[in-house]
């Protein structure tokens, strides 16, 4: 398993913050707001900001309106408004963006806290094609001669052990065949299955912007408006929480999960090998007049004289080879880390 993450995390902290809201904006949570509503996509309308009892200043950002801002000489910088504190637990007044387009600029004044992400994630796998080396151990055996003492090689005296190339003196046998040639299978080792994984693909492009200017106020801090498309104010906390008040609630994620990979690969049992050799029999030694061994149940008989030896030559060996399995694509990729930001509606 392995854990993506994705841009810089950031925890915010904002000091001579106010840690309850103005009278004005308790009920509400909140003295200002910025977009249309998470679902946007940057577009955003005409800019401005709060200001005293409700009335509006164009600030050339996120909107912010409201009954509880600070009077304009409350907060020294231009164009800066008062917006409210966070609430216990919470960390802002952030500006937050969430889009199926890359963020944009935080604006004048604002720094990127965190880019994140939002939404679901997908991300496909491939498997490289699974192969069966040659079968390692593979070869042939040797076959048992069967000796008897009846002419139809029915009733079978004993089975006599060969080593491959080497004459065996036996008892004067007249009745023989040999046993089929064993094929020794051997085992085949696996490659490939290495996974080549896409990038991830997100729904939509998350970022969280902090003011970079510490000034107070008696509601909370002076901030003024962020860049187009924005939200503001908003306020992040991490994990997944529901938001206090009636703030619209949207979950970002910092990292994702990936688990993509490809099942092992395998190789079945070697098939297909084949083996082949001559038993020889002979009266005297291993050297001349030689009979060829009938294959089982067929009977090699010798009325003239019995055989006393008998040597196995070895012939045409053919390796099995192994069927592979496995290389399947496996896992998934899905958001981790969550961050719940909630923004005035």
């Amino acid at each position: 398993m392995t854990s993506l993450r994705f841009g810089g995390h950031r925890r915010m902290r904002l000091t001579n913050r106010t840690p309850v809201l103005a009278a004005a904006c308790a009920s509400a949570l909140i003295c200002a707001c910025g977009g249309d509503d998470f679902a946007s996509d940057g577009a955003g309308g005409t800019p401005s900001s709060a200001g005293p009892g409700g009335s509006t200043a164009s600030t050339g950002g996120a909107t912010a309106s409201g009954s509880g801002g600070a009077p304009p000489g409350e907060c020294d910088e231009e164009g800066a408004v008062c917006v409210p504190a966070a609430p216990e637990g919470w960390q802002g007044p952030i500006a937050a963006y969430v889009g199926e387009q890359p963020a944009p600029d935080c604006g004048d004044g604002w720094s990127t806290d965190l880019d994140a992400f939002a939404g679901g994630v997908s991300g496909d796998v491939s498997c490289s094609a699974c192969v069966c080396g040659g079968a390692d151990g593979a070869g042939c055996g040797v076959p048992d001669l069967g000796v008897y003492s009846a002419s139809n090689c029915g009733t079978k005296i004993l089975d006599i052990i060969l080593q491959p190339n080497t004459c065996k003196q036996l008892a004067n046998y007249d009745y023989m065949n040999r046993g089929p040639v064993p094929v020794i299978a051997g085992s085949c080792a696996p490659s490939g299955g290495v996974a080549s994984p896409t990038e991830p693909v997100w729904e939509q492009y998350a970022r969280l912007c902090r003011w970079t200017s510490n000034d107070s106020c008696d509601a909370g801090v002076c901030q003024a408006a962020p860049g187009a498309g924005y939200h503001w104010p908003c306020f992040f906390q991490e994990g997944e929480h529901a938001c206090p008040g009636d703030l619209e609630q949207q979950t970002i994620q910092v990292s994702a999960t990936d688990t993509r990979s490809c099942s092992s690969c395998a190789c079945g049992t070697p098939t297909g090998g084949q083996c082949e050799g001559t038993v020889w029999a002979y009266p005297t030694s291993c050297n001349v007049n030689g009979v060829s061994v009938a294959d089982a149940p067929n009977c090699s008989i010798d009325l003239s004289d019995g055989f006393a030896y008998a040597k196995y030559v070895p012939g045409l060996t053919v390796p099995g080879t192994c069927a592979p399995s496995g290389g399947q694509p496996e896992g998934t990729i899905t958001p981790a880390e969550p961050v719940t930001v909630c923004c005035a509606r």
